[in-house]
């Protein structure tokens, strides 16, 4: 491989300490030989990640997070990611956009890693190699604007959608309707969050990355997590309690363990209407009659303030798909059945409506892809489909990133062209008002979105 010293701008901060890297620094190189050293460790890359992806395809331990990008083993994309493509002439937004899409492949491949049983020395010493494979590959491989398109078209999978009025049609016929409170006995509600306040009151004061992303400190992505995840209610007295519970292993199989009640959470981005907005998914799991755990997922989509817009909720196999919009002068929680039917539907309700009761644990959903096992290894709950293990092959439960809405004729529950059509609706009806930033102009997918 020839050593080209034409890099982008954006990749020359994480570069400029390669020569402190131990793959360098032990072998003692005269300055005149920095390019000889590094050309030397690049050779080492692709075999190494070759070594890697069949060690894991053979133990069946692949990491479904990402999406893997052909012919680019250190960079994973996703459907969300491909709605921040940025033109390479942005030099900012480019590397902040490479430099996720690296990240993305570091978290997978350690969760792989661990899952192969490594010793957490060695698991520590491959993942340095990685990163910094990462950062030279992606500098030198990805200069030209024609392998800059390539990587474009491959972030996220071709999945066509209907026309824009025939989506929004059909999620007319899928809006949540309006439930009444009265009768339903709240079982479970999420952890106090005094701290979130505080969070909301300087949202839109708080730093964002060159793609727009709002960073927080790991106390206040808890809290407004918590904040936001809903309360869980029974129909009656009557009806039996939640069976929501704590994934783990027990005995080689997945088992909810309900004497830990727990619901996941996993903080995401959206771009729409040249606005990145962030996203809070919550995940509950229970199981009864031995059969296998059964998933729900729920989402809140928060405005530029912090304040919600959107809730939508969905089972884990793609099915009973609900929305409808937030109601920001009130203070409430996401409310969608669980089931539609049956004495033991688990039902969602605002917050107003909540009472004190069991508190349920909120933990991070990264949690469900490295579970402990008997054996004193991790195991993720999903195989390399992204299908929970154990579940029925013909409706089985999917992780983030590959739930369909079946209703929808499969799109998937992640795909931004979802959110950016329920927030179509949302302006048509007048509730808020989207606007772009000034000078930015309209892109394909914001088509029809207008600033009021």
């Amino acid at each position: 491989m020839a050593y080209r010293p034409h890099l982008h701008l954006a990749c020359i901060a994480a570069l400029s300490a390669a020569i402190s890297h131990p793959a360098f620094a032990q072998a003692e190189y005269e300055p005149d030989d920095v390019g000889q050293a590094i050309e030397e460790f690049v050779e080492t890359c692709r075999p190494l990640y070759e070594e890697l992806d069949a060690a894991v395809a053979e133990a069946g331990v692949a990491d479904a997070s990402y999406r893997r990008i052909p012919g680019l083993p250190f960079l994973r994309g996703s459907r969300t990611l491909a709605s921040f493509a940025p033109p390479l002439s942005d030099l900012h937004r480019a590397g902040e956009w490479l430099m996720q899409m690296r990240f993305n492949d570091a978290f997978s491949r350690e969760i792989e890693m661990q899952s192969l049983g490594w010793p957490a020395q060695k698991v520590a010493v491959t993942m340095s190699d990685i990163r910094l494979c990462a950062v030279w590959l992606s500098a030198l491989e990805l200069q030209e604007p024609e392998r800059w398109q390539q990587l474009l078209a491959q972030v996220a999978p071709d999945a066509p959608v209907a026309d824009n009025q025939g989506l929004q049609r059909q999620l007319e016929s899928l809006r949540a309707p309006a439930t009444s409170t009265d009768g339903y006995q709240v079982a479970m509600t999420p952890p106090p969050a005094p701290e979130a306040a505080e969070v909301l009151a300087q949202f839109d004061e708080l730093p964002r990355d060159p793609l727009g992303r709002t960073g927080m400190v790991s106390d206040a992505w808890q809290a407004l997590a918590a904040r936001y995840a809903p309360a869980l209610a029974r129909a009656s007295e009557k009806a039996p309690a939640p069976a929501v519970g704590t994934l783990g292993w027990a005995d080689a199989g997945l088992v909810v363990e309900q004497r830990a009640p727990t619901l996941y959470y996993l903080p995401t981005f959206v771009r729409v209407n040249q606005q990145t907005l962030l996203q809070f998914n919550y995940f509950a799991w229970r199981a009864k009659d031995k059969q296998p755990p059964q998933g729900h997922a729920w989402r809140v989509t928060l405005d530029e303030a912090g304040l919600p817009l959107l809730y939508e909720s969905i089972a884990q196999n793609g099915e009973n798909y609900q929305w409808r919009h937030a109601q920001q002068d009130a203070d409430e929680r996401a409310g969608h059945a669980f089931t539609h039917e049956g004495a033991d539907a688990l039902t969602t309700l605002p917050r107003t409506a909540a009472q004190p009761t069991t508190v349920y644990a909120l933990e991070l959903y990264e949690n469900v892809l490295k579970l402990p096992t008997d054996a004193q290894q991790i195991r993720s709950a999903f195989d390399p489909q992204g299908r929970l293990r154990g579940t029925d092959a013909r409706q089985p439960s999917f992780q983030h990133g590959h739930i369909p809405v079946a209703a929808l004729g499969g799109l998937a529950f992640n795909d931004p062209r979802l959110t950016t059509a329920l927030i179509r609706l949302r302006e048509d009806e007048g509730i808020v008002a989207m606007g772009r930033a000034p000078g930015e102009g309209a892109s394909a997918a914001d088509e029809g979105l207008h600033a009021r």
